[in-house]
């Protein structure tokens, strides 16, 4: 049972997932206001967070050794959630930095 939830939960993760916050280009942010900054700094800190989470979890999956391709799958999975989180992390920076710009104050 616990090999089949394993292979579900990698099945799972394979399709890959699509955050739930607004990407704008980096152009876009000279327009918006403080507390807009402030919401998308929040979201991508979520964003940072879950799939550091996300990343974790399955680096710590006990794949198999008899399951064919299964420590392939799951390195694959890690490279791919750290190649996000990188991307995640860049957007933070330029939000951080607009921000920084438009809010002195703040």
């Amino acid at each position: 049972m616990k090999t089949a939830w394993t292979m579900a939960l990698l099945l799972s993760l394979i399709g890959g997932c699509s955050s739930t916050t607004v990407r704008t280009s980096e152009g876009n942010y000279s327009g918006l206001s403080c507390a807009q900054l402030n919401e998308l700094v929040a979201g991508s800190s979520s964003d940072i967070s879950r799939t550091a989470v996300t990343r974790g979890q399955i680096e710590h999956t006990d794949i198999p050794r008899w399951l064919p391709g299964g420590q392939r799958v799951g390195t694959k999975l890690v490279d791919r959630q750290t190649v996000k989180l990188d991307t995640l992390q860049q957007q933070q920076a330029a939000l951080l930095a607009a921000r920084d710009r438009n809010c002195p104050g703040r």
